[in-house]
């Protein structure tokens, strides 16, 4: 703002090579820009030329690839009946902490004069009952624990309705988010089309309204670690594994329909041999052991919300 300087050094770029082969002056960094791959492609059916066969014109633009983007949430906190809103972003990466992350988080402007919504920062000194340090526009938070909180928080000049919704939610790790309302012990999902709406009074709403990430009941650690030894114990009853040797296949049936993160199988000496992820909410899944050693092995299936559970195979391939 006003006579303020930017400073750009070479060490903030990330090296890509141009060249129509790779459309690098139009790309989006695979592995969030760590290695420099592509993430883009052609369009589905373009072609050299901007004609097709009929004479119309086609749009060569590349389409997006979102599967390399980091996951995230955009959440919207709309005021008085959409008379302004602010765009807020909430990240999840495996390097982020729940602290301030510089280059991942962005502290907010706080700049609505009649009202303003922010983040805070996750953490004990956080939770219900305190006051976040720091206010921020976009958060990146590792996905570490389905029960973390994230305090969105409100600051009115008068009294107004507010509504809170997800504009956009790409790669995300869990099946549904909510706004967790402490004072009120409710749970509102804004995953799936739902909208928070709330009508408040002027004032400052800090650490009252959380987003969280599925339905625990009121706030209470004792109830929540209750919730997730059932959840976990509900897993274990639901899901079977079937080695079915003479077809050479591993089937594994679904039928409460978890969202499958991941499905590895390792040996008895600990070697990963086989690693599926983001398998969803099928029913029924099939994996190949026609080239594993005849052995005993251990399969691990974990869910997006981190719910794992074990299971010892017997394969034989004679």
């Amino acid at each position: 703002p006003g006579d303020g300087t930017i400073t750009i050094k070479n060490s903030h770029r990330q090296y890509v090579k141009e060249g129509a082969a790779n459309y690098s002056e139009h790309r989006i960094m695979d592995n969030d820009g760590k290695d420099g791959a592509d993430s883009f492609g052609p369009s589905i059916g373009s072609s050299d030329d901007d004609n097709d066969d009929d004479g119309s014109s086609t749009d060569d633009t590349p389409t997006p690839d979102y599967s390399n983007y980091t996951p995230q949430i955009r959440i919207h906190a709309l005021f008085d009946e959409g008379s302004h809103f602010r765009d807020m972003v909430l990240a999840f990466h495996e390097t982020a902490s729940d602290g301030f992350d510089r280059g991942m988080d962005a502290r907010h402007p706080m700049d609505g004069a009649i009202a303003e919504a922010f983040m805070g920062l996750v953490g004990p000194e956080n939770g219900p009952g305190t006051n976040s340090r720091k206010h921020v526009v976009i958060q990146t938070i590792p996905f570490d624990d389905p029960r973390k909180m994230v305090p969105l928080n409100f600051r009115l000049s008068q009294e107004m309705k507010v509504d809170v919704y997800l504009a956009e939610q790409i790669n995300i790790p869990f099946s549904s988010a909510f706004i967790h309302d402490s004072e009120a012990g409710t749970y509102e999902e804004i995953t799936n089309g739902g909208t928070f709406t709330r009508n408040l009074a002027a004032g400052e709403y800090m650490n009252r309204f959380f987003i969280t990430f599925r339905t625990l009941g009121p706030y209470d650690p004792g109830t929540v670690d209750e919730f997730i030894t059932k959840e976990q114990d509900r897993l274990i009853e639901t899901v079977d594994f079937v080695q079915n040797n003479p077809i050479a296949e591993l089937q594994v049936s679904n039928p409460e329909g978890y969202d499958v993160k991941d499905l590895s199988i390792f040996d008895m000496s600990g070697k990963l041999v086989l690693s599926k992820q983001n398998l969803g909410k099928q029913n029924t899944l099939r994996f190949p052991t026609g080239n594993f050693a005849d052995g005993v092995y251990l399969v691990r299936l974990t869910t997006v919300d981190n719910l794992k559970v074990d299971y010892k195979i017997n394969v034989f391939n004679k």
